[in-house]
Parts: structure tokens; sequence; C-alpha cells
């Protein structure tokens, strides 16, 4: 064993940094790779994803177990949310025999499982969730969430740290966006070229690995922050020093903003569009009131914007003009394109159904179409709205639970924005604070936020 621990004679580099650079490896793939799998919302992503953070936590743990040189960082509050929500969505697929007490609509709901004595009768439905298969892939989905965030939460101990994970965010939605755009212009109709999803395809709007343009203009917001964000610290450093600008450290992060600005606009997504400006205002305003937007900054946000507009009335701008035209109409109707208010008032007749613990994880295109009054070709697998969904599928404790998590990490930005003392714990601060809020904002009308490729 002390001979395995020491240092490697073909590298040099001890078991300690071997580990960590493996643990690191994987989380880069999680960050790359799990986007380009459809988004991370087909199932063989969501198996990767899985694999990749389960392969992750067991390095860390036994990173943790050979070298205790830190106590792991463990916040209890975060710990005691995630260990309620996975007793909730538990509890949703344990037999309860006394399910009626806590759901007295179940036998009307489900006649074919009242337990009568009749030979139509399958028998007793004794489960909160109607859909057992799906609430048990969501648990395993719950879990994975939490295993990387405290694996995360543990890595991220020094600005190095963070500004690194900030940095790869960063990259991530800029290869995004640049493959994109170049799939617009000159792909063949299937999603990186070779894969052919059933009902969506490549033409009429930038849409990269993502089925719903929506989506990959989530994750270009998302992305937007540490961007401007790397671009300022880039400034600063070389300003503070009297340094000239190298080039790759300034137009890397310059370029970013532009390709995902571009391709932020070529979605054609009204929401999109509105999370990528709620993004980069949230950012710039948090940078402006600490006085780290200099001249260049700004120089490098206007050319940023003008080149976004200009290619945007080169290829076209009628689509776009034509989703943002529905602000005017001043009423819910107007914007409402999809039917989503008849889903979500069908989503919430079906809570009051179902009973205070939700219908299940996953059990949304289950339940909806009993209680959907309008005639649609579509079916919508999701509520179109990730606190609906929520609210549907693991009842009220489900959403105090989540209201509860967006609270203490809304204090947590807070907190690190006031007390940022120095221009680099400033910077990230801002960079991290404006995802936050476009996250909350993007909940209201899409889910893209649960996806493997956006968490």
């Amino acid at each position: 064993m002390s001979n395995w621990l020491e240092d490697s004679p073909r590298t040099g580099r001890s078991t300690y940094e071997q580990l960590t650079a493996a643990c690191d490896s994987l989380f880069a793939a999680v960050i790359f790779g799990v986007p380009l799998m459809l988004g991370g919302n087909h199932p063989l992503a969501r198996l990767a994803y899985t694999l990749l953070v389960g392969l992750l936590a067991v390095l860390w743990m036994l990173r943790r177990a050979l070298y205790a040189e830190e106590s792991p960082r463990l916040n209890r509050t975060a710990l005691c949310l995630f260990g309620a929500a996975i007793g909730l969505v538990t509890v949703q697929l344990v037999p309860l025999p006394g399910l009626g007490l806590i759901a007295p609509n179940r036998a009307e709901l489900m006649p074919l499982w009242n337990d009568a004595a009749t030979p139509a009768s399958l028998g007793a439905w004794e489960r909160i969730s109607v859909h057992p298969a799906a609430t048990r892939g969501g648990l395993v989905m719950l879990i994975t969430h939490a295993l990387l965030f405290f694996v995360v939460l543990d890595r991220t101990r020094t600005r190095a740290d963070v500004l690194r994970l900030l940095r790869w965010c960063g990259l991530s939605a800029m290869l995004l966006a640049a493959l994109a755009l170049a799939q617009l212009a000159c792909g063949n109709g299937k999603f990186l070229w070779v894969y052919a999803h059933p009902y969506r395809d490549t033409f009429g709007a930038a849409r990269g690995p993502f089925p719903n343009e929506n989506h990959l203009a989530h994750f270009l917001a998302l992305g937007l922050g540490p961007l401007l964000a790397w671009l300022c610290a880039a400034l600063h450093t070389k300003q503070s020093r009297g340094e000239p600008h190298p080039r790759s450290a300034v137009w890397l992060p310059a370029g970013g903003l532009i390709l995902v600005l571009i391709a932020g606009l070529f979605t054609f997504s009204r929401g999109g569009v509105l999370m990528l400006l709620l993004a980069g205002t949230t950012t710039a305003v948090l940078l402006a009131v600490r006085g780290l937007l200099n001249r260049r900054a700004l120089a490098a946000l206007g050319l940023a914007g003008v080149a976004a507009a200009a290619a945007i009335f080169l290829y076209g701008y009628e689509p776009l003009a034509a989703q943002l035209a529905t602000f005017g109409a001043g009423s819910l109707e107007a914007l409402d394109t999809g039917d989503r208010l008849a889903l979500w008032q069908a989503d919430l007749r079906a809570l009051a159904a179902y009973g205070p613990l939700g219908a299940g994880v996953g059990s949304h295109a289950e339940v909806y179409p009993t209680f959907y009054e309008h005639v649609s070709r579509v079916e919508f697998t999701h509520a179109e709205s990730g606190y609906v969904q929520v609210l549907l599928e693991t009842g009220w404790p489900g959403m105090l639970l989540l209201i509860s998590g967006m609270g203490l990490i809304a204090w947590w930005a807070v907190r690190a924005y006031r007390r940022a003392s120095k221009p680099h714990d400033s910077m990230i601060a801002a960079a991290l604070d404006a995802p936050e809020a476009e996250g909350a904002a993007q909940g209201a009308g899409e889910r893209a936020a649960g996806q493997a490729g956006c968490i």
C-alpha cells in the first residue's frame, strides 16, 4: 500500500494529484460532453450523466479517504434539503396501505385499481406515484444531482477553483454556440449531423444538440454571465499589472460573447432572448456597481452587440420580430402560443384530485389528459413550467423544498456579492448570481433547468 501511495515513476505525480486530475476530467466530461447528447435529455445521456457523476463521487470519496488533509465541506442546510427531497420521492414509491386517507380520489381516478371483487379489477393501488418507473428514474437523477452538488462544493475551495469552473461553463456555452451556428448554416437536418430526431430537425433555428431551441437559449444564457466576468477579469488583471493584453486572454471570452449572443438570437426564441437579456443585464449591473466595467469591457460588449445585430439582420430578423411582437399585445392570451394556460389549469385541477403529495415524479404525461379540456395534437410530456410540474408531481411538500432551495441559493449569492472585497471576488459573485436569476425566471415557462445538460 505504501508503494502505491508514492509518486508514480512514469509521471512523477503523486496518487493525490492523479485522483484530483481524474476527478477534474470527469467533471469536465459532465460539463462539455453531456450537453452534446441531445442536451442531456436522451436516455443514453442520462445514463452517461449518472455513470460519470457516480464515478466522480467514488473517486472523490477515495481521495478523501486516503488524504484527509481537510474536513469535507457539507452544508447542513443543503444536506437536509436534499435528504428531504430524496425521502419525499422515496415515499411516493413505497406501498401505503392507507393511501385512501391521503388521496381519497384515487379509486375514482384509477377505477381498475380499486381492489373491488370484480373480474376487471387489477387489485389495489397502494403507491402515491401513478408511474413508478418514471419516479424511480427521477429518484436516480435526484441522487445524481445531489452527489454532483456536494462534490463540486468540496472541490471549489479556492478562488482559482471557482474561476476554473466558471471558465469551463463559459467555454462550454461558447462551443455549443459555435456548433449550433455551424449546424444551422450547413446542417443536413440531423442533430450533430448523425442523429435523426423523429419530430425535430436542425433547419429554421439554431438548436445545436438540443431538440428544442428554447433549451439551447437557456444553456447559452447560463454561460453568458461567466463569459462576461471572465472578460472583465482578464482586462482587470492585465490593467492592474500594467502589462499589455494578450490576445488569447481577452479575445477568447470576447469571441465567446459574440458567438453566444448570435446563437441566442438565431434560436428565434422569445423567452430565450429575454433570458439572455436578463443574464447579461444582471451580470453587467453587478459588475458596474463595483466599478469593474471599464472602457475596454464596454467596448467589447458593444462589439458583441453590433456583431449579433448585424448577423440577425443579414440572415433575416422576421422570425424573431414576429416572436417579440407578441409582447406588445398586452395580454397573457397573446403570449400563450402553446396552450400553456390551459395546460397549467389542467395541472392544478389534477393536483387537487391527486392529493397533497402529488401524482409522482415523472407522471405528468400520464396525468394531465384527464383534466385537459382542449383538443391538441401535441402530447405535453412536461408542464411547460418547472414550478407547475414540481407542484403537480410532488405536491406542496415538493414545492416547499424547491422554494427553500432557491432561497438558500439566493442567500448564498447575495452574501457572496456583499462580502466580496476584492475585484476578482466581485466578478465571481456576479457571474454566479446571473445564472441563478436566469434559472429562476426560466422555470416559470420552461423546464430546461432540470435537464442533465443544463444542470
